[in-house]
């Protein structure tokens, strides 16, 4: 029996720490653009491992105006800042150089700076599937294609992870496109780059104490069309954030997802809102979690996402101010890992049926927007291995079809209605 029903409250938590500000005011007090002049600014300096350009070979500042390299299906760079960027692409150049190149940059001040935000674009060939990855289970390739950002403070040697890009989830003998390493396993995790070779800002916050910052990139790159540029790197100086978290998880409840954080401490903390993505990227808003009374201390808080995308569920803890700024203070990434037996659903994107075929006995159906408001909810009786939902009222958007089989086991698909 089909059973409307209201949208369910939804209460919260978190495994990886990221600090990032939204709406706080902030100095940027570091910049390189590659531009002719005042880059990099103050008193730092950008040392690359090499400097050469051979055709469809290099790693090289180069002007959009006039590149002077050898493009993949003469296609460039989109959405550069200024005139010049930093490329590479097949940089062993027939086996006379070395694969992983690099670049770094030293003496930056960070004297008196704790809370510093990383900002740059990367920008990469995604079209061909080129980069490999030889960690991924049953791999055959020889080596992992990567981009990988790092710091180190003052004069250690020891490099800190910051930013790192790696190729998809692969099949032994098949490349893949390059997506950001959330959790820095060694495989991309996050939303893979489109459109290709459309430079994006990434950021990533530097919690450190010290007086001098060291950043290095490297990247591997041993082939075409493994193409990958950089432009507009900056650091700016966040003000101290309202809250500070002392932990962020999150963990498998029976069919759902419970997110908890702990602060140590809260100033004119208003509320959280917690809010969820598919691919790292694009974010709706899951709920909200008010503020401790009294939380000067700190406080435990938790929430709960009782539909799951299937998959990787990305979470992002925002917190707002009493006058209304937002600050990211968390982000963690969760596979919730449904059922592998597949329940198939067509048209997709949808029209006015949904039409959905079961591969064995369910046992209910879930029809919910993204944001977790239930359009449906189907009881199903024994023997139903198919059946249609009427899809033509519903509005422009992405749903969630959630199955419940008899043994337990979940199904999610995402539906489009356009």
């Amino acid at each position: 029996m089909k059973k409307p029903l209201p949208q369910l409250k939804r209460v919260a938590a978190v495994s990886l720490l990221v600090l990032a500000g939204l709406g706080a005011k902030a100095q940027t007090f570091w910049t390189d653009d590659f531009e002719n002049t005042g880059s990099p600014s103050g008193s730092s300096i950008r040392t690359p491992s090499i400097s050469y350009t051979n055709g469809s070979s290099y790693f090289n500042r180069i002007n959009k105006n006039s590149p002077g390299i050898s493009f993949y299906n003469l296609a460039a760079y989109t959405n550069v800042t200024g005139d010049y960027y930093w490329a590479g692409q097949d940089q062993d150049d027939a086996n006379t150089k070395q694969p992983e190149q690099s670049i770094t940059w030293t003496e930056i001040d960070i004297a008196g700076r704790t809370n510093i935000q990383f900002k740059g674009k990367f920008a990469f060939n995604n079209d061909s599937d080129a980069w490999e990855n030889q960690q991924y289970p049953g791999s055959t390739f020889s080596h992992t294609d990567y981009i990988i950002l790092e710091y180190a403070i003052d004069n250690s040697t020891t490099f800190t992870p910051l930013i790192h890009f790696k190729p998809e989830d692969i099949t032994a003998g098949t490349g893949k496109r390059l997506s950001r390493d959330v959790d820095f396993n060694g495989i991309g995790d996050g939303a893979a780059f489109r459109p290709s070779k459309a430079f994006a800002y990434f950021t990533q916050s530097i919690s450190v104490s010290g007086t001098k910052l060291k950043l290095r990139l490297r990247v591997y790159s041993n082939g075409t069309p493994e193409e990958w540029a950089i432009d507009d790197f900056s650091l700016t100086q966040l003000n101290p954030l309202p809250v500070k978290l002392s932990d962020f998880s999150a963990s498998k409840l029976n069919n759902g997802v419970k997110l908890k954080w702990q602060t140590t401490s809260e100033t004119n903390s208003s509320h959280f809102q917690i809010l969820r993505s598919a691919n790292g990227k694009d974010f709706s808003e899951l709920g909200q979690v008010a503020s401790a009374a009294n939380a000067n201390l700190g406080a435990i808080y938790g929430f709960n996402d009782p539909l799951p995308l299937a998959g990787t569920n990305y979470y992002r803890l925002v917190q707002v101010d009493l006058n209304g700024t937002k600050i990211e203070v968390g982000q963690t990434a969760v596979d919730f890992g449904l059922s592998d037996k597949v329940v198939v659903t067509y048209p997709n994107p949808v029209k006015d049926k949904l039409s959905v075929v079961f591969p064995q006995q369910a046992k209910t159906l879930t029809l919910a927007t993204i944001d977790g408001k239930i359009c449906y909810q189907l009881d199903l009786k024994a023997g139903t291995l198919q059946l249609s939902i009427p899809t033509e009222s519903l509005s422009r958007g992405t749903y969630v079809l959630r199955t419940v089989m008899a043994d337990g086991s979940v199904s999610s698909k995402t539906i489009i209605k356009p």
